[in-house]
């Protein structure tokens, strides 16, 4: 689609850093016909690299250069992660794993795309997935056979109460189902916030017990 102009389209393209190359680049895009791009840069402390010092100079040039050329620009806002300076202010937003290590400030984000589980093979035709950030895996805590109990991250031990089944569906997605007891993985009160809880429960089809598996 390069050199033509889609009504409501918006092209994503990426700026070098040098300013020798940025030039280049917004001059190519303005002779292949480029009229819009979306400039991005989600690091707080760029823009904030201490409490109250903020630093756009190098954010206008490039949206100046655009400007040069013909191109507008479509601006993303910068909240993530928080900055270093906040965490030593406020250490209370720092996020910990199950043993109290605190954690690189980005996991603190549940949009991170950087393959927060990974699903490897387990014995029986089952699989353990282990959250990326901690090490730790998906358990069922105690080896509890009770509905409504709370789905944790454990250090890998081998048991069946960390071992699941990955059952899939006509439409792609998959039920979650432990090894030891038979239940599922349930968004608890079929919740659409931020931090609900998984829990276990009787498999019962609802689309709060089915799950998708997307390569990072």
């Amino acid at each position: 689609m390069l050199g033509a102009d889609v009504p409501g389209h918006v092209r994503i393209v990426g700026v070098d850093a040098l300013a020798l190359e940025e030039a280049v680049d917004a001059a190519m895009m303005r002779s292949a016909g480029i009229r819009m791009v979306r400039l991005g840069h989600l690091a707080w402390d760029t823009f904030e690299p201490s409490d109250g010092e903020f630093r756009f100079d190098w954010f206008d040039e490039v949206m100046d250069l655009m400007q040069d050329n013909g191109i507008g620009v479509i601006l993303d806002v910068a909240v993530r992660p928080a900055p270093l300076w906040l965490h030593r202010k406020h250490p209370s937003i720092d996020i910990t794993d199950a043993n109290g290590n605190r954690l690189y400030a980005n996991h603190r984000y549940m949009e991170d795309v950087g393959a927060p589980w990974t699903v490897a093979s387990g014995p029986g035709g089952t699989y353990v997935l282990t959250y990326t950030a901690s090490g730790e895996v998906l358990d069922v805590p105690g080896h509890s056979s009770t509905t409504g109990v709370q789905l944790t991250q454990w250090s890998t031990t081998g048991g069946a109460n960390q071992q699941w089944h990955l059952r899939p569906n006509s439409d792609g997605y998959f039920t979650i189902v432990s090894r030891e007891n038979g239940l599922a993985a349930d968004v608890n009160a079929w919740s659409t916030d931020d931090g609900a809880k998984v829990v276990q429960w009787t498999a019962g089809g609802g689309a709060n017990q089915q799950w998708q598996l997307i390569p990072a």
